[in-house]
């Protein structure tokens, strides 16, 4: 039996790398990491932290501190993922709009200078488009804040005070920053 012949590659695929922005965007990271290891770990030290530091500036006792990590941490970490994940989702709405625009024929030159292309590449290229990312960020800090007062910390044994401002703390220090570095420093588009 003679072996199975691939199919030629199309011109397309014989570029190496023309594809590379196209199939995988930098935000796509914030979707499916290639490292998610990595970043999982470092997430959940990160929050783990946070939470820490939180309680003890609350004046919560070093037994009672651990406890509530150990029982509660596992909701936090998946809390601050999923708001990330709702904060990626924001950016990548302008995205979205600029392609109903297009679809639709309605100019949106000055969306895409203005908002997308400097949410996909560098926040700090366009005020809008700085200020789209901004709002994503804090998008996703009060979506942990919500999460984290709502779900994570009710019922854990605090008072509101304190669940408040644990909350908040988390709220705070955790929010994604990183939507804010401009991914055209990950990438360059030499191929």
């Amino acid at each position: 039996m003679p072996p199975k012949r691939r199919p030629a590659p199309t011109p397309l695929a014989r570029r190496r790398g023309a594809l590379y922005n196209v199939l995988f965007p930098i935000w796509l990271l914030f979707i499916w990491p290639p490292v998610i290891p990595l970043v999982v770990v470092f997430n959940t030290a990160f929050d783990a932290l946070v939470l820490v530091l939180a309680l003890k500036r609350l004046g919560i006792e070093k037994d009672a501190r651990w406890a509530l990590l150990k029982a509660r941490l596992w909701k936090v970490v998946v809390a601050g993922f999923a708001a990330d994940l709702a904060g990626a989702a924001f950016m990548l709405l302008a995205l979205l709009v600029d392609s109903s625009f297009s679809q639709l024929g309605i100019p949106h030159a000055w969306l895409y200078e203005q908002v997308v292309a400097p949410v996909m590449f560098n926040p700090f290229q366009a005020f809008p488009g700085f200020l789209w990312t901004l709002a994503a960020v804090a998008f996703a800090g009060l979506l942990i804040y919500v999460l984290n007062r709502n779900w994570c910390l009710k019922g854990c044994g605090l008072s509101d005070e304190q669940v408040h401002r644990t909350a908040l703390a988390l709220a705070v220090f955790t929010a994604p920053y990183v939507f804010l570095v401009p991914s055209q420093l990950m990438w360059t588009t030499t191929y």
